[in-house]
């Protein structure tokens, strides 16, 4: 496997598809997590992130790749501020 970071151009229509489907599945994830714990906030931007890029999956050809990836980058840095927050608190108790 290529260790490099590459951008959505430079990746193959699978390769997209795949990065998409794997953070769109994280972010539903973190929208159920936020669900639970009742962050209706949380809840309803990592569920706004997830449907978006759903949307962009299935229209790569005619979408602006800049766009998605900035949504993606959204998405994960949403995530990684959820887990720093979540082992802060872990850390106080």
């Amino acid at each position: 496997m290529d260790d490099s970071s590459k951008t959505l151009t430079e990746m193959s229509a699978r390769e997209r598809s795949e990065i998409v489907a794997n953070v769109v599945e994280a972010l539903e994830n973190t929208s159920a997590n936020a669900e639970e714990s009742g962050d209706s906030r949380l809840l309803a931007n990592a569920h706004s992130i997830a449907c978006t890029l759903r949307g962009c999956r299935l229209h790569f050809g005619e979408l602006d790749l800049v766009a998605a990836e900035q949504l993606l980058t959204q998405g994960i840095t949403l995530m990684s501020m959820l887990s720093a927050k979540r082992s802060l608190n872990e850390t106080k108790h």
